[in-house]
């Protein structure tokens, strides 16, 4: 929600070993990746993407906006009362 360019573990590795089977990790869900955010298994990948970001500062205005609106999308405070309300009946 900030706006901050966010590079994040697939679910390869954010799921918890502790859970298998479990799709508990759900980043890569929500960002769509090279659009607004970065999601990768691969520490190169990642470790590129965050180098991208760090000399390409349009680029990560661009996907920082891309990103508070995707955010302000799923998590407003209208979208979750709603989807309570909705939930609650």
């Amino acid at each position: 929600m900030t706006g901050i360019p966010v590079v994040a573990l697939g679910p390869q590795h954010g799921n918890s070993p502790c859970f298998p089977g479990h799709q508990l990790y759900e980043i890569q869900d929500l960002i769509q990746n090279e659009y607004d955010g970065f999601v990768s298994d691969h520490p190169g990948r990642l470790r590129d993407y965050i180098r991208l970001l760090l000399e390409n500062k349009e680029l990560a205005r661009l996907v920082s906006t891309n990103g508070r609106k995707s955010a302000i999308h799923h998590f407003s405070k209208e979208m979750i009362a709603g989807a309570w309300k909705a939930y609650l009946g």
